[in-house]
C-alpha cells in the first residue's frame, strides 16, 4: 500500500490525490446516475468499495459490492431522490425524509 508523503507544517491549502480524485469522480457518476442534488455518503461509499486498494481490502474482509448496494437502497428507500430534489434547500429536512416522509 502507498505511503502518503508528509510535510511539516502541514500546509493549509490541501489538495485531493489521484486516487481521491478518481473516488471523487465515480460517486459523483452514481449521484448523476440517481438524479440527486447532492453527493450523499453513501455514493462515496460506493465509489471507495470501487478503489482498487480499499475495494480489495473490504473484499477480503467479506464486504461484497452487491450486499453493501443493498443495504444503501435499504436505507436510503425508493423516494430519496425525489426527497433530495424537493427539500434541496431544507438539508436538515433530508435525513428525516428518507426515513419517514418520503419512503
Amino acid at each position: 500500500m502507498p505511503v502518503c508523503a508528509q510535510v511539516s507544517p502541514p500546509p493549509d491549502d490541501v489538495y485531493p490525490n489521484k486516487d481521491t480524485t478518481k473516488v471523487l469522480d465515480s460517486a459523483a457518476k452514481i449521484m448523476k446516475e440517481r438524479k440527486d442534488a447532492y453527493l450523499a455518503v453513501d455514493a462515496l461509499i460506493l465509489a471507495v468499495l470501487g478503489a482498487s486498494d480499499v475495494g480489495s481490502a473490504l473484499q477480503e474482509a467479506g464486504v461484497l459490492r452487491g450486499q453493501l448496494e443493498d443495504a444503501v437502497k435499504e436505507v436510503r428507500g425508493e423516494g430519496w431522490g425525489t426527497c433530495v430534489r424537493l427539500h434541496a434547500r431544507e438539508l436538515a429536512c433530508m435525513p428525516v425524509c428518507a426515513y419517514a416522509a418520503c419512503v
